[in-house]
């Protein structure tokens, strides 16, 4: 398995492609279709994650998925967000937006609901805080946040359906999964910022330490 980072949309989120033998997915497309496709060459595209909905993290999704005509997996109240220019923060960054996709075209996934592609595991799990929408997904030993738990940091919690009390809860419940259930060396890529490994999260981001 390959993981691809590429750097992208109005506040630098992340975007990552994640190759498996001859087929792949993408991360939250805050990257424009000809770099995707730079990317993805001939492996074969089977559906798109998005962590929330902020715009940040899916202001290319229309051009990617009129090109490539896959499904998108996201938490069901992300929905919303990303239909409305205030609830996604387009219209907080100058660029207001809304989707327009068909209803079809999502498929909205529970908590720690399972999904497999060329032997490779993929999990959903949901982790309300920075926004009632927002998941995690652990393909395999690799862990992608989103901006629920950046190396150094949290994502914050002040905009629309973020929720600072929950999101405490969130960071407990992670700090539980990450010592238990995750070797130490697990790579967590975040939806900002660099990726680090579990234990350097659990040892060095204060949030953690403090529970």
């Amino acid at each position: 398995m390959e993981v691809i980072r590429i750097v992208g949309g109005p506040v630098l989120a992340n975007c990552y492609i994640v190759k498996f033998n001859e087929e792949a997915i993408i991360i939250d497309p805050c990257v424009n279709l000809l770099t995707i496709k730079k990317k993805i060459g001939d492996f074969k595209l089977d559906f798109i994650i998005i962590t929330h909905g902020h715009y940040d993290h899916f202001c290319y999704l229309d051009e990617i998925v009129n090109y490539y005509n896959v499904p998108i997996y996201l938490a069901k109240k992300a929905k919303e967000k990303l239909e409305d220019e205030y609830k996604n923060c387009s219209l907080l960054l100058g660029y207001p937006y809304r989707e327009s996709i068909k209803d079809e075209q999502y498929h909205y996934v529970n908590d720690y609901e399972k999904a497999e592609i060329e032997g490779s595991h993929i999990t959903f799990i949901h982790t309300p805080g920075h926004t009632d929408c927002s998941i995690c997904i652990r393909i395999d030993n690799y862990f992608f946040s989103g901006d629920t738990i950046f190396c150094d940091g949290i994502g914050r919690c002040d905009l629309y359906s973020g929720n600072e009390a929950i999101m405490r809860n969130t960071l407990k419940e992670m700090k539980k999964y990450f010592e238990n259930k995750c070797p130490q060396d697990m790579i967590v890529y975040p939806g900002h910022e660099d990726e680090a490994n579990v234990n350097y999260i659990l040892k060095n981001n204060h949030y953690f330490s403090a529970y």
